[in-house]
């Protein structure tokens, strides 16, 4: 038989087929890892943002943009469930990032993909699928529940059916997600929904008062353009009376407890509508009032301080302002 008539031994096609299954498993592989959940090895960055007086405040490597909390609050428990959805911009290559939150976080996602998180306390390492690439705009959305009540110390105030969230400078951490350091300030976004009767308080304008259109809830809707460092935004939840106008070309909204006594309530309001007047004065000394909204917030409950300057409308002590 001569070597034309031999049959070709097959080993160095099937060689040929296994390096090419090889090499289209791998492709493969890496296009469809982000897909999959698995982690993306590279640079973290980091828990904190490198304060040297709050070493683990925030995180680095990211600069907030946005805050969109969605929240429903549960009287029975007081608690809290629901997610925020965080934009940003990678200030580095970015693998994994940090947050600080002390409810218990039950999902987290980047660009609408679920990846793998840790929780050590407030610490909250989000680990990414894909390298973010510095400069690219990215979002992070983080769902927990919990109860602010059974881990604050004095950043939760109660007081029957009050919960107010208002301290700084670390109170955000227990009701929303965020790279909680004054370094970092961004807009903020909050749906939150309540039973009927009782009101929810925040930063910003008041878009709508019940947008869920549900019986026996009311879902309030509250949107500030304005940047704003963490601490500076809050959460009061509670029977409210709420006064709505405009002063001095701005929108003006106050809200007195209907826990307090109705002597004292009337104080509080009366105190809280001389707002306008306050900062007219204030800006022929300091220059132009900076925001778009004013006005004032004075719950039932007791703090240690006199007021809070929550933005753009503080928080008072009903001792302070009502006597």
């Amino acid at each position: 038989m001569s070597n034309a008539d031999r049959p070709r031994p097959l080993w160095p096609f099937l060689v040929a087929l296994g390096v090419a299954v090889l090499v289209l498993s791998i492709v493969a592989g890496l296009l469809i890892r982000p897909y999959l959940g698995f982690p993306v090895s590279g640079p973290d960055g980091g828990d904190g943002v490198g304060d040297s007086y709050f070493p683990t405040a925030g995180g680095g490597g990211y600069d907030a943009r946005d805050y969109r909390i969605d929240l429903s609050y549960d009287e029975s428990t007081r608690g809290l469930a629901g997610s925020t959805t965080m934009t940003a911009v990678a200030t580095r290559d970015l693998a994994s990032l940090h947050l600080d939150l002390d409810l218990a976080v039950t999902r987290a996602e980047i660009d609408g993909r679920k990846v793998a998180f840790v929780q050590t306390g407030r610490d909250v390492h989000v680990r990414g699928t894909r390298l973010l690439a510095a400069g690219e705009q990215f979002t992070v959305r983080i769902e927990y529940a919990g109860q602010p009540g059974a881990i604050s110390k004095g950043d939760v105030l109660m007081k029957e059916r009050e919960v107010v969230i208002a301290n700084e400078p670390f109170a955000a951490p227990y009701w929303f997600p965020s790279n909680d350091h004054p370094s970092d300030p961004a807009t903020m976004e909050l749906t939150m929904r309540v039973p009927a009767d009782l009101q929810a308080l925040s930063s910003g304008s008041l878009i709508s008062r019940d947008i869920a259109d549900e019986p026996d809830f009311d879902t309030w809707h509250w949107r500030s353009d304005e940047p704003m460092a963490t601490y500076l935004n809050f959460l009061a939840i509670g029977p409210y009376d709420i006064e709505e106008g405009r002063a001095g070309g701005r929108s003006a909204l106050y809200a007195v407890s209907r826990q307090l006594p109705d002597r004292r309530r009337e104080r509080a309001m009366t105190a809280l509508r001389t707002t306008p007047q306050l900062v007219a004065e204030l800006e022929e000394i300091w220059g132009p009032y900076p925001f778009t909204e004013i006005g004032g917030v004075v719950p039932s409950t007791s703090f240690d301080w006199g007021a809070l300057e929550n933005q753009p409308r503080p928080v008072y002590s009903r001792r302070c302002i009502a006597g």
